[in-house]
């Protein structure tokens, strides 16, 4: 999941400057903390990352896009011998969320620092995975498997602030030169997510007669995430 979102984000960075004359791509650290039902079943911290593509409507002070991150909210890890008695391997479970959204945000330039707010409609995706790796020294996985997964609607609001770091950043587009700036991005979002059903920690256990058995959880999918990272902007 984070390496998906590492390549699109990279894929952003070069091909979208030759399409759009002022936009914002950002990629940040996030903290997710559940809320209401969801909290009641997941107590605990969610962590991963996020990243962002806006592009400025003409004058306004409105950016238009596209917000797209995944966070991890549980993991179980045994050592097991599962393919051979001679070998052992890691079996690890994951329980990951993913969030997409079409995003609308709204920036004042005070110069130094930039506020905003947005607001965002997308989905949630909530999936459980489990795989076999070999010992933690190596880390290579050799069979993986979704357990159990769930889509549901969401949308949000959110606010935050851009700090300057480094301005006057040059980009050659068709020897047009533009000119990028860097910031420090640090913004809170509250995400209302529609109900899904989802597995957490311990959800999954195995009888004696090797037959498999899901505690499956339902509830709404709010949540509050927690966000620090850079933002570069082109005008």
């Amino acid at each position: 999941m984070k390496k998906t979102i590492a390549l699109l984000t990279v894929f952003t960075l070069i091909a979208i400057p030759q399409l759009f004359a002022q936009f914002d791509v950002g990629l940040n650290f996030a903290v997710v903390s559940p809320e209401s039902g969801f909290k009641e079943n997941v107590d605990r911290l969610g962590f991963g990352i996020s990243g962002k593509f806006a592009v400025k409507l003409g004058e306004s002070p409105f950016y238009a896009g596209l917000t797209v991150g995944g966070a991890n909210y549980g993991t179980t890890t045994y050592q097991d011998y599962i393919i051979t008695p001679l070998v052992p391997v890691d079996v690890k479970t994951t329980n990951n969320i993913l969030f997409a959204d079409l995003l609308l945000q709204a920036k004042t330039n005070l110069g130094f620092i930039q506020p905003y707010v947005e607001g965002m409609i997308g989905f949630n995706y909530l999936w459980t995975e489990t795989k076999i790796e070999e010992l933690e020294d190596y880390d290579d996985e050799i069979a993986s498997h979704t357990n159990f997964d769930d889509f549901t609607s969401n949308y949000g609001v959110g606010f935050g602030t851009l700090i300057k770091l480094k301005s006057g950043i040059g980009m050659d587009d068709e020897n047009n030169e533009k000119k990028g700036t860097l910031f420090l991005d640090l913004k809170v979002r509250y995400m209302f997510g529609g109900q899904a059903e989802y597995l957490k920690e311990g959800s999954i256990t195995v009888d004696d007669n090797k037959k498999v058995h899901y505690d499956v959880h339902k509830s709404e999918t709010d949540f509050i995430s927690y966000h620090v990272g850079i933002l570069f902007t082109i005008d």
